[in-house]
């Protein structure tokens, strides 16, 4: 991961970037395990611009819920940054986002992976699409 996108423990009291319901026409992506804080969006989209060459619409960060079956401790509490790419962006991101571990919303919520998430970013977020 990119060293603008971490933090060091110290810095943990920053607030987090909370998620908010965004209208685009573009592909809702996640990073996953990637903790953004408030203050912070302006080096997030100069990284996205100098690493990938797109310009993103960031929507927040969300935390997962522990897998069915599981407590909070062996599993969930993961930070994943939220995230629009736009379409004309798609070919030239599609193939170097998978070296950093980013995913299409699509593709997990299709793939019944939702479940991990807060029920009220389901509801906003349903299934990547407006």
């Amino acid at each position: 991961m990119n060293e603008i996108l971490e933090i060091e423990d110290n810095k943990i009291d920053e607030k987090i970037l909370g998620w908010k319901k965004i209208e685009h026409d573009g592909v809702l992506t996640f990073w996953s395990g990637t903790l953004v804080n408030e203050g912070q969006e302006k080096e997030v989209k100069e990284f996205f611009k100098s690493e990938f060459k797109i310009e993103i619409t960031p929507v927040g960060c969300v935390h997962t819920l522990p897998d069915e079956g599981e407590t909070l401790a062996e599993s969930g509490g993961r930070c994943d940054f939220f995230f629009y790419v736009n379409l004309k962006d798609i070919p030239s991101f599609a193939i170097a986002r998978l070296e950093y571990g980013m995913r299409w919303w699509e593709d997990v919520y299709f793939n019944k992976g939702e479940n991990i998430y807060p029920r009220n970013f389901l509801l906003a977020y349903p299934d990547g699409d407006e």
